[in-house]
């Protein structure tokens, strides 16, 4: 009897990597397509935070008769922590109704001073005077209702960042920041009067004044004014004409020139439309899109937040 065995032919080493660099070019050319999905995928989400927050600016109005406020919230002491001069954003407002209650809630409740941040946990009034074994709870005093000012760190919910307020796109986490956001209000097109509107603090307390109410007409021709309440029927150019909100990067502390303000050209850009154009020196020619070191620009508080 014979036996005849059937050559069974493989694959040669040139074929073998020709198999596996047709399997790379094909990576290479489904790679970027995945990541511009992405990307898009991102971007129409940050899309909708906008439309969401839109809806609840008009959710708010319906609710008070006015748009939230930019710049509000608790006065009257000069002590430090003891109130937060003013200085909320429209955003903590619009916390209830971007469906963010527990947060809202949580700074509208005594916060104790001796809990550290990063547990999401915090005592309740009822926990602070509670006492356990003789000992009170705390020693400290707890933060007030409405909370302190913005830049103190040691208080949490300052270091919340609601879904609704990031756009996935935007790499910043942590310092030199805290409590991140994406979305900033139109306040007009100036910078005078943009920190205080028309008020002026006297011994803890915000009373109007005159240089400051002229700077805040003349500078402040948004749809929001600084501390001042405004209502849709303001919008003199027809709601479809006026900006409300826009989208911003958040500071990674590298100076980048999107989100490194510099100061600006007085009250109005309207009276010195060449400013922007005139800030060369200030660039690095070796980062285009960076600002170069100097003094004016290390001075510059760089914190953002609500």
């Amino acid at each position: 009897m014979t036996l005849h065995f059937k050559a069974i032919r493989g694959f040669t080493v040139v074929e073998l990597f020709g198999v596996l660099l047709l399997i790379t070019l094909l990576i290479s050319l489904l790679l970027p397509a995945v990541q511009a999905s992405r990307e898009q995928a991102r971007r129409t989400s940050c899309a909708n935070n906008l439309l969401q927050i839109g809806l609840a600016v008009q959710s708010y109005h319906s609710a008070f008769d006015q748009l939230p406020i930019q710049l509000s919230g608790t006065d009257g002491s000069t002590v430090a922590g003891q109130d937060n001069d003013m200085r909320l954003s429209i955003f903590v407002g619009l916390l209830p109704f971007i469906d963010q209650q527990t947060i809202w809630e949580m700074i509208q409740q005594p916060v104790a001073k001796d809990v550290t941040f990063g547990g999401g946990m915090f005592l309740s009034m009822e926990e602070y005077e509670s006492e356990e074994d003789g000992e009170v709870a705390s020693e400290q005093p707890p933060w007030i209702v409405g909370g302190p000012e913005l830049f103190v760190e040691d208080y949490p919910p300052w270091h919340i960042e609601p879904q609704g307020y990031r756009c996935p796109s935007d790499p910043g986490m942590g310092f030199p920041s805290f409590g991140r956001m994406n979305y900033a209000v139109c306040i007009g097109d100036g910078m005078m009067a943009s920190d205080s509107g028309p008020l002026k603090e006297i011994k803890g307390q915000f009373v109007v004044d005159e240089e400051l109410s002229q700077q805040t007409r003349a500078a402040m021709r948004g749809m929001l004014v600084p501390r001042v309440a405004t209502h849709f029927s303001d919008a003199s150019d027809g709601l479809s004409q006026t900006i409300l909100l826009g989208e911003i990067a958040t500071d990674l502390g590298d100076r980048d020139i999107r989100t490194h303000a510099l100061p600006g050209p007085g009250v109005s850009l309207r009276e010195k439309p060449n400013w922007a154009r005139l800030q060369p020196e200030m660039i690095s020619s070796e980062r285009p899109n960076f600002w170069s070191v100097s003094p004016v620009i290390s001075k510059l508080d760089t914190t953002q937040g609500w």
